[in-house]
């Protein structure tokens, strides 16, 4: 489900108990200032809470000591590797897609469908009581501007030429006419001056505000009809307070039984609960019994808070943890690079031909069992075909020096299609695809033989050649480097070239494949910009289309045309 739709589910909770609390021990009580700030602070608390985590209990271990890499369900489409590696230089060793057929993929288009239909539903909602909100001020705009104008005792008064109930908005009041020459217009005027005086019209477009948002809650209404009769009982008391006679009020209010006006941000003088509003001048105070209701509601309120706070923290938590166990290869927390934004676009995977391979703390893990270095070329045999892809999720920290060893053995064992998987930095996953060079061991095996790139080798055949030592904190100018050298090779028509790229056995993972992405980056840039120069959109869209439309191939072919990615990791 939306987080949205969950956030506005816990403030309707939370809104729900906080209300009852105010309706089973305040509602009846005569602490009026008291009631209408403890029902604002039930809005505010509803969209409040939700938000808030706060552990009361210490925990062990938390899952978020570490960066977890967010696995998908996804495809991936291998659009390029290593050009001397790879399906141009390979011929038969060209990577195919398969697809599979994946039941859950119905599921997911009818929740997305109904997520898209509750969507609509709810935008409907809040539009209707935005616009009616707008509506009621442009209402009381028009009435102002279109009625005559008198200041009395620093108030706006408005001289409605209609028949209509008194009513205040902000610092204006609204009568009729002919009241202002009444005996009863006095009392009307210290009545709505309370009102104006305490910002009554703020509270109730702070209510509205929140109503449009949770309009599907018919608690919200409900408490908008408490606050409203809430700020009637505060004004009548200190109508009463400054002398006025009780009996003549009280008639007063009763003459004004029938109102027309019915508008979200106005206090109409009259409204349909007159006879509580005579009840409650008469009720006794609240004395120590309705201030022991108070304690208890306050009481109640902070703790409900916590526990609500506290769940929301174990939620987070479980959230965190199923994210980590979601995926197959994210059972141990792996911290695995962070890479940034692809202009070749996001490599999306999901495979049945696949083999997990999982390195920390100098262990290696197949489909999530220990093995040893010279147990790979037996077990991936075992579980694989040659023409399988091994997943690969590495810790960021662990040296290359086992995962040179590793990944020699895999090319012993002719599983050559590798997919290295990073992290952006908001967590999402990102694949890196290679293909492996084949050891020399099984050259006649696969039928073809990858030169070892040397100065000599390079020199002897006249390739141009652009040396890297591969190092973190030199990925993004080495990107730009090869940037140039690339441009340098198109400007010249020669693509006799290779980007030569080294690591040391001591280099961490991180340093490795930071630098590996941006070398293939600076590729990628350079398609981009073709891409967008020939065909107006961008590579990625061409890349991730090219399977599935001749058209996207062709494409795809003429954007690489004279440019292969040419780039030699050092094998020792």
């Amino acid at each position: 489900m939306s987080s949205l739709f969950i956030y506005l589910l816990e403030a309707s909770g939370v809104l729900l108990l906080l209300y009852a609390l105010y309706w089973l021990l305040l509602r009846k009580e005569t602490f009026f200032s008291l009631n209408r700030f403890f029902l604002l602070a039930i809005v505010v608390f509803s969209f409040l809470i939700p938000l808030l985590s706060f552990d009361l209990l210490t925990a062990s271990a938390s899952v978020v000591d570490n960066p977890i890499a967010k696995l998908r369900d996804v495809r991936i489409a291998y659009h390029d590797a290593f050009d001397i590696w790879t399906h141009e230089s390979l011929g038969n060793a060209s990577i195919r897609e398969k697809t599979y057929s994946n039941p859950a993929n119905t599921i997911q288009d009818k929740q997305t469908l109904f997520l898209n239909i509750t969507y609509i539903v709810y935008g409907v909602g809040f539009a209707a009581v935005i616009l009616r909100l707008i509506w009621s001020y442009c209402w009381i705009l028009r009435l102002k501007n279109s009625s005559q104008k008198e200041t009395v005792d620093g108030l706006t008064v408005v001289q409605v030429t209609h028949q209509i109930a008194p009513f205040s908005f902000l610092n204006s009041v609204f009568v009729h006419q002919a009241m202002l020459d009444s005996k009863d217009f006095d009392q009307v005027l210290a009545h709505e001056k309370t009102h104006i005086q305490q910002r009554h019209s703020l509270d109730l477009l702070i209510v509205q505000l929140a109503a449009a948002l949770l309009w599907f809650n018919p608690v919200i209404w409900q408490l908008i009809k408490s606050l409203k009769g809430t700020h009637e009982y505060i004004a009548d008391k200190k109508t009463i307070d400054q002398g006025y006679s009780l009996v003549t009020y009280q008639t007063l209010l009763l003459r004004q039984l029938i109102s027309v006006n019915s508008h979200g941000l106005i206090h109409n003088f009259n409204l349909s609960f007159v006879k509580k509003r005579i009840s409650m001048m008469t009720i006794e105070k609240s004395g120590w019994a309705g201030k022991a209701k108070v304690a208890m509601v306050l009481s109640a309120s902070i703790i409900f808070s916590l526990v609500m706070m506290q769940c929301n923290t174990s939620m987070d938590d479980q959230v965190l943890t199923e994210s980590s166990n979601s995926a197959s290869l994210a059972g141990n927390n792996m911290d695995v690079p962070v890479l940034p934004t692809s202009a070749a676009g996001q490599f999306d995977w999901s495979r049945e031909n696949t083999l997990k391979l999982r390195i920390s703390d100098n262990k290696v893990l197949i489909n999530e069992e220990p093995v040893a270095v010279e147990q790979i070329i037996s077990v991936a045999k075992s579980l694989s075909a040659p023409d399988d892809v091994i997943v690969t999720q590495i810790d960021q920290n662990q040296s290359m020096g086992l995962v040179r060893k590793v990944q020699n053995e895999l090319r012993k064992a002719n599983r050559l299609k590798i997919i290295y998987l990073g992290q952006s930095s908001n967590g999402e996953q990102i694949a890196v695809p290679i293909f492996l060079p084949p050891a020399p061991e099984i050259e006649e095996e696969v039928g073809y033989r990858i030169p070892k790139i040397t100065d000599e080798y390079a020199k002897e055949h006249n390739i141009s050649m652009l040396k890297i030592q591969m190092q973190e904190d030199e990925a993004a100018a080495d990107q730009q480097k090869v940037y140039a050298f690339a441009k340098e090779q198109i400007a010249q028509q020669n693509t006799n070239y290779v980007v030569s790229a080294r690591f040391s056995d001591n280099d961490s993972y991180r340093d490795y494949l930071v630098s590996l992405y941006h070398l293939k980056e600076a590729f990628y840039q350079i398609y981009d910009e073709r891409a967008q120069e020939t065909y107006g959109i961008r590579f990625s869209e061409i890349s991730q289309n090219r399977s599935a439309s001749e058209e996207y191939q062709s494409m795809y072919d003429a954007i690489r045309q004279g440019l292969p990615m040419a780039i030699s990791i050092a094998e020792n």
